[in-house]
């Protein structure tokens, strides 16, 4: 209960955003009338008490992956598992992809907008031979208190050529 954070615009309507602090406590809202004229103020009203604040958890992401050809010129598909401990659905989750030298991210740089580097699926292009990419995923609820989960990424992929195939 109290007044923090509470504000009022004199025309019936209020808000309060709930805080961290708030979790496991019970909230009210009360109102005490203020006249233009006469006897003001007038005697507080309290809402029913409604709780407890529960404490909304980011969601997550787990088994991240690549599938697809790892050739060039092929596509690949970034995979993973969206989760939210209180039940959100998921919202507009963000992805990237990245290229490096090796394994261990060695001069990792991202690959920008073009051929679906920010989507789930990428287009390999042929400049990727011979580098190893990686996909991050953001998870994004749609609702509650923590919407934006962490940056989650799947283990480095290696592109290499296609085979040549010879007609006989």
């Amino acid at each position: 209960t109290g007044q923090a954070n509470a504000t009022g615009t004199g025309n019936n309507t209020a808000t309060y955003t709930v805080a961290l602090a708030d979790v496991g406590k019970y909230l009210s809202f009360g109102v005490t009338p203020v006249a233009a004229s006469g006897t003001t103020p007038g005697d507080e009203v309290k809402s029913s008490y409604r709780g407890p604040i529960l404490n909304n958890q980011a969601p997550t992401a787990s088994a991240v992956s690549i599938t697809g050809n790892p050739n060039k010129t092929k596509t690949l598909t970034g995979n993973y598992t969206y989760s939210d401990a209180e039940g959100d659905a998921e919202g507009a989750s963000t992805f990237q992809w990245y290229s490096a030298d090796d394994a261990s991210g060695t001069n990792k740089n991202s690959l920008g907008a073009a051929n679906g580097a920010q989507t789930v699926t990428y287009n390999v292009q042929a400049a990727d031979e011979t580098k190893w990419l990686l996909f991050e995923v953001k998870p994004i609820a749609g609702t509650g208190t923590f919407t934006d989960g962490s940056v989650y990424s799947s283990p480095y992929v290696q592109i290499v050529n296609d085979v040549p195939t010879i007609n006989i």
